[in-house]
């Protein structure tokens, strides 16, 4: 079956991520993960054996909880996202990288320290 993304947030502190999907007649459910990818919004995924597929390829993935959307609750969890990548502004840099434990930032900002400087890459 497959799934279309919605929008993604990034809970920081603990490292996971939850995606609003939309499957078989419309039916909109919220999953809580953890991987090495992001399910960024537009992306066509199906569960497969060891993950699933995203855009037609195989990524591994930790699934840890699946729930009815709630649009509600949706809301709320965007507006108390410490992840600046969460929020609905354009931002270029991330203050909170030392408390993150996401390992590789999914929306590629730049992580910048206490002492402004600035460094690339992944956290």
């Amino acid at each position: 079956m497959e799934w279309y993304v919605i929008d993604t947030v990034v809970s920081p502190s603990v490292g996971v991520c939850f995606s609003c999907i939309r499957g078989f007649k419309n039916l909109k459910l919220t999953i809580w993960y953890q991987a090495d990818i992001f399910l960024a919004p537009g992306s066509m995924i199906e569960p497969y054996d060891k993950g699933v597929l995203i855009n037609g390829k195989v990524y591994p993935i930790t699934v840890y909880n699946v729930t009815r959307y709630n649009k509600e609750l949706w809301i709320c969890m965007k507006e108390k996202s410490l992840c600046p990548g969460s929020q609905s502004i354009n931002n270029k840099y991330c203050n909170i990288y030392s408390k993150c434990m996401v390992s590789i930032c999914p929306f590629r900002l730049i992580r910048q320290d206490p002492e402004d400087k600035v460094t690339h890459g992944n956290f």
